[in-house]
């Protein structure tokens, strides 16, 4: 048996790349020619022949396990992912140039008064608030790692107490990621979803349901200000079922309570909506703009 370096880091970038979500952020990544050999014992003997290339494959043991292995595979896998890293690049360098930029909060579609905002300026008044800027700040930071698993928000309390600023931050920090995201009121999607009823509409409904289902983050925000038809009841549901069986977050923003939610949504989707990790932040402190609070605290 001899040692072979000839698969060095094709191997080692071909473990990585098995083992990458296929949704990923932006990250500093290793330049290939830092990665470390990985050593690899070669066998005398030859394996089977490789049914895409109809090449002969050689046996190696890599990390105690036996394997038959194209060289032409490892080689195009590896190729493949140099091409990835330098997409991911690509996409980084655009979106740097892009970020607090008017084109890249109207993408977002984050209103005016939150653009020259930062966590800072979220008011912590008391332990709730403290509470709700944490939450929704580990939810942003750790998105990478929830994408796919479907892990929702919900802000829900009085008027004026911070639940679309906060959202709003999230919304900004995912993208910033690299993630796609929206930030959206009920009544705009209602509306575009609705307006693909008519004859002159030169949209399908499908593909209007599926502009807020396609980004990686969705808020919906000031749900239930309205009474809902029934026909507006069956997009939310079929929003969010689609959002849930692809594993992506979403954040629901409303003044209602949560029981009042849940009679909105009806019970199998506030279900989805509350799904593994996903909490619901109560907002309950007095209204920032006008300092009227239905519920006076003590502030902390």
């Amino acid at each position: 048996m001899v040692v072979d370096t000839t698969v060095i880091d094709a191997q080692r970038r071909l473990e990585r790349l098995r083992s990458e979500r296929q949704i990923m952020a932006p990250r500093e990544l290793t330049p290939v020619a830092d990665l470390q050999p990985v050593v690899v014992e070669r066998d005398e003997e030859e394996g089977g022949v490789c049914a895409k290339h109809g090449l002969s494959m050689r046996i190696v043991t890599f990390a105690g396990h036996r394997a038959e292995i194209c060289e032409q595979c490892i080689d195009e896998e590896a190729r493949e992912e140099v091409r990835r890293q330098m997409a991911v690049k690509r996409g980084q360098s655009l979106l740097q140039d892009e970020v607090n930029t008017s084109a890249f909060f109207d993408r977002l579609q984050v209103g005016h008064r939150y653009r020259d905002i930062g966590w800072d300026d979220f008011r912590e008044v008391n332990a709730g608030a403290r509470e709700a800027k944490n939450t929704c700040r580990t939810f942003a930071d750790n998105f990478p790692a929830i994408i796919g698993e479907g892990t929702n928000l919900v802000l829900h309390g009085g008027v004026g107490t911070g639940k679309t600023m906060l959202a709003s931050l999230v919304v900004r920090t995912v993208a910033e990621f690299g993630f796609s995201a929206l930030h959206t009121k009920a009544v705009k999607l209602f509306r575009r979803v609705k307006e693909t009823y008519g004859p002159a509409s030169t949209e399908k409904t499908s593909d209007a349901i599926a502009a807020f289902v396609s980004p990686d983050l969705l808020v919906i925000d000031e749900l239930g200000v309205q009474r809902y038809s029934e026909d507006e009841a069956l997009i939310l549901n079929e929003l969010i079922d689609d959002r849930h069986d692809f594993g992506r977050p979403t954040i629901l923003v409303t003044n209602l309570g949560l029981d009042e939610l849940k009679a909105l949504l009806g019970p199998r989707v506030y279900s989805r909506i509350f799904s593994g990790n996903s909490k619901a932040v109560h907002f309950w402190w007095y209204d920032f703009r006008t300092g009227d609070s239905p519920r006076p605290k003590e502030v902390k």
